[in-house]
């Protein structure tokens, strides 16, 4: 006990030699309203070219890719066209696959090949045309139907939602 009682003084003794912290309460300036705009999430049509359906069965087939495009509401942004990007990003799309969303949707018709990059950079109005459709083109609202099994991926807001039932998984 007598030990216990002599620790409790060490401490305490030893407590009054630490420097108190102080914490500053700052308070922030509150923003005038309509400065905090909300943010809404955009699935620009360049994604549809990188997504398959997620359901096992539907991974053996081609046809799950790509998805097909169903009720949906577009909107349009103004992005400044950047020719570099489009040139690195010819090579990474399914070509097929951009050719059918884009009919899909009621686009004009892409040639049956992509263009080369002499052609692009000497084509303003392609160029445009695939930066417009790439770049510009966001799906806020809709469904994503897969091919093969029929399964409907809900757009809200743009963002797609590729969580599956149970009995899919």
């Amino acid at each position: 006990m007598v030990l216990l009682v002599l620790i409790h003084f060490m401490i305490s003794g030893y407590m009054h030699h630490i420097p108190e912290t102080r914490f500053l309460r700052r308070t922030l300036p509150l923003s005038p309203p309509g400065h905090l705009e909300k943010k809404t999430a955009k699935m620009k049509l360049l994604t549809l070219n990188f997504l398959t359906c997620a359901v096992k069965t539907c991974k053996s087939s081609s046809d799950s890719f790509p998805l097909h495009p169903k009720d949906a509401e577009l909107a349009s942004d103004d992005v400044e066209v950047n020719p570099e990007l489009l040139v690195n990003l010819l090579p990474r799309l399914d070509w097929k696959a951009l050719k059918t969303t884009s009919a899909e949707l009621g686009f004009p018709q892409l040639p049956d090949s992509p263009p080369t990059i002499e052609q692009l950079q000497s084509d303003d109005k392609l160029l445009k045309d695939l930066h417009s459709l790439l770049m510009e083109t966001n799906l806020m609202e809709g469904k994503l139907v897969c091919g093969v099994c029929g399964h409907e991926y809900a757009v809200r807001e743009g963002i797609p939602n590729f969580l599956l039932p149970s009995h899919l998984v």
